[in-house]
């Protein structure tokens, strides 16, 4: 029986359904989930008492393809009833679709929420298959907080405790390949124990549609790879649902077409670029996903200098002071990203220009040099600020 708060919760979200229905193409659906399932299994498979009134919301939007999402409130579970006494509580919930995921168990929910995966811990590993969705949960349980749990679910499928008649619209399975449904966990104070989570929801789930993401190689911060920027390979991840069959993939760069089909390598100048990919399927059903890619120049000029003989133009590194010379500082300057780097450069104690020919007097003219060496120091700055700095010597001997 649906009682009045559940009436209001289901009149709650149906006007959340029309909200998203006009406001975006890509079929979003909140799910309530009420009257559902926790059982935990013991490392045998022996059913430790459960509850049946987990309730929460499931966003069929933010579905993870990867183990660094940050879809964190895609879903959202909770009981009224203590577990041996004790209260659960589940947060930062992402729930995959089709893939392997390893997921490092000392991870805090910030941690995830911030996209960071290397947090150390025993690796604990969610496989989804074909026609099959799974969820990576933090768990909290007396005193112990972040407890990792993975669940893989069948849709429209039977759990078989307390008895294999109970259907669920998510049916939580054998994730393993152990014969016991869940998949166990690697932290105290449940190790080798199986939470498992069969839920119920309305409107029901299916998986039909298209989701889509886009996977940047390199990363979404890319460094400068020639005058004025790089060009940047994107491919669209998506999955399809339910027989459906794709039509289309259409790429936009800052909001411009950019291309169609599964991959594109557009030139990006250097800044920041925002990208879309939508799927479209051939019944009409489409997914959107969006990243910010910024091309950056982290790279100073690379500096080339050296002393040359006026007369000659051959390089030299050693001079004498018992005749005259004429020396040229010569020096110039490359950048990936910038096609003239500013250079300033200076020998010893005034200012050269590259080329500027230096007279040395022997020491049989009226000026002698002091000296036993003439330093030759040159800088160059790029557009985007880098600067380097290198500097040779030509010795000066008796």
């Amino acid at each position: 029986m649906i009682n009045t708060l559940d009436k209001l919760r289901f009149f709650h979200v149906y006007i959340l359904i029309l909200l998203c229905s006009f406001a975006s193409n890509s079929f979003a659906v909140i799910h309530v989930i009420s009257n559902s399932n926790f059982t935990m299994l013991d490392p045998v498979g022996i059913w430790i008492p459960s509850s049946d009134d987990v309730y929460g919301t499931f966003d069929d939007a933010k579905l993870c393809s990867d183990v660094a999402c940050t879809l964190v409130d895609g879903m959202t579970l909770a009981s009224n009833t203590p577990f041996f006494g004790i209260p659960w509580i589940a947060h930062d919930i992402r729930v995959f679709t089709q893939g392997t995921y390893t997921f490092d168990t000392n991870c805090s929910g910030d941690d995830i929420a911030s996209g960071i995966t290397d947090c150390g811990g025993e690796p604990l590993t969610l496989r989804v298959g074909p026609n099959q969705l799974g969820a990576h949960i933090l768990f909290n349980w007396n005193v112990n907080e972040d407890i990792d749990v993975v669940v893989v679910w069948n849709i429209n499928d039977t759990f078989p405790y307390p008895t294999a008649s109970d259907m669920y619209n998510l049916a939580s399975t054998d994730g393993n390949g152990d014969g016991i449904p869940g998949i166990p966990m690697v932290e105290y104070p449940f190790p080798g124990f199986n939470i498992n989570f069969n839920l119920n929801m309305d409107p029901p789930f299916d998986l039909s549609g298209v989701s889509v993401a886009i996977e940047v190689t390199g990363g979404d911060t890319q460094e400068c790879t020639e005058i004025g920027g790089s060009v940047v390979y994107m491919t669209a991840e998506y999955t399809l649902y339910g027989g459906e069959v794709l039509e289309s993939i259409e790429w936009f760069v800052d909001g411009d077409a950019a291309g169609t089909g599964e991959s594109i390598s557009p030139f990006l100048n250097l800044g920041q670029h925002a990208i879309e990919v939508i799927a479209t399927t051939t019944s009409g059903a489409t997914s959107s996903n969006s990243v910010t890619v910024d091309v950056t120049d982290t790279v100073a000029p690379s500096i080339n200098l050296k002393f040359l003989d006026t007369r000659t133009s051959t390089e030299i590194t050693t001079i004498s002071k018992n005749k005259m010379s004429f020396v040229t500082a010569s020096y110039s300057a490359t950048d990936v990203c910038d096609l003239n780097p500013q250079t300033a450069g200076s020998v010893t104690a005034f200012d050269v220009e590259s080329e500027d020919i230096i007279t040395v007097l022997g020491r049989h003219n009226s000026i002698q040099l002091m000296t036993t060496s003439l330093a030759l120091r040159v800088t160059a700055t790029d557009a985007s600020g880098n600067a380097s700095d290198e500097q040779t010597t030509l010795s000066v001997s008796d």
